[in-house]
């Protein structure tokens, strides 16, 4: 159980791979969140596929 500083729905926005974080944000979830699940999780997390 994680205290999330930030909206985090958890319900699938999240998902590691090796050693990296892919993750959704929007409606349920903030994007700041991927910052605070990569350091929890010590994976990388990488911009939304939408930013770039």
């Amino acid at each position: 159980m994680l205290d999330a500083p930030y909206d985090f729905s958890g319900q699938g926005d999240a998902l590691p791979c090796g050693s990296l974080l892919f993750a959704g944000y929007g409606q349920r979830t903030d994007r700041r969140m991927h910052g605070v699940l990569a350091d929890v999780l010590r994976v990388r997390g990488g911009a939304a596929a939408h930013d770039q």
